[in-house]
């Protein structure tokens, strides 16, 4: 009888477990790509890491205004209230109302040099946007 042999290459760990990591990577990529967050606005890659603020505090503050979660812009959920408005521009208040677009912060922002992009924002100028957030009263509102 004729016998049929099967080779099988020995591949070490490290490669196998490598290739694994980057196929996760990739399916990981895609459902973010997929998803609609606001979160996605700032990070456009899952695998960046993000720096944070030193101080706790800050910490707290830039990651809920990367997620869009704020005391501001949420506490409503909390107390079946409506939305917050805001009156001067006749809108909902979001983390992007406050930060980029609200007109009665214009000056604020322009006194702490906050970019005009919500990604910059709040990651390498994050610092400049916890010190406008600082001037216009909302950091501990955060």
């Amino acid at each position: 009888t004729n016998e049929t042999s099967l080779q099988v290459e020995e591949f070490p760990f490290s490669d196998v477990k490598a290739a694994i990591r980057d196929h996760i990577k990739q399916i990981q990529q895609l459902q973010w790509e997929q998803s609609n967050r606001f979160l996605c606005q700032i990070i456009r890659d899952v695998t960046d890491r993000l720096q944070l603020p030193r101080s706790r505090r800050d910490q707290v503050c830039i990651s809920r205004l990367r997620t869009g979660h704020t005391s501001t812009t949420h506490r409503h959920i909390f107390t079946n209230a409506d939305p917050p408005s805001c009156s001067t521009c006749d809108t909902t208040v979001t983390v992007r109302h406050i930060l980029l677009d609200c007109a009665v912060h214009v000056s604020a922002r322009v006194r702490n040099h906050v970019p005009n992009n919500i990604k910059r924002a709040l990651t390498t100028d994050m610092y400049r946007t916890i010190q406008f957030l600082k001037d216009i009263n909302l950091y501990y509102e955060i």
